[in-house]
């Protein structure tokens, strides 16, 4: 059977990725728990799309907005090892 001109899959429109994502971080019971956030299961999870790990993710700015957060609040990354790359 022949495909018609102009048929859905040539119509399929790709949707912008979201950019920007917001995070609701508990306040634990003690000021040494740690949180972490995967910035790839996330975008993955919004853009109902498949990221690998191991994408290097350019983070523009972060922001806090807390009128209870008591404790210490550390942003950072995985080493770029050969024992992470693979």
């Amino acid at each position: 059977m022949a495909r018609k001109k102009g048929s859905y899959r040539s119509m399929k429109k790709i949707q912008p990725a979201v950019q920007t994502l917001t995070f609701r971080i508990p306040q634990g019971t003690s000021g040494l728990e740690k949180k972490f956030i995967d910035l790839s299961q996330c975008a993955s999870l919004v853009n109902r799309r498949f990221y690998r790990q191991g994408i290097n993710w350019a983070v523009s700015s972060m922001k806090l907005n807390s009128t209870e957060f008591t404790g210490r609040l550390v942003v950072s990354k995985l080493p770029e090892t050969w024992i992470m790359s693979n």
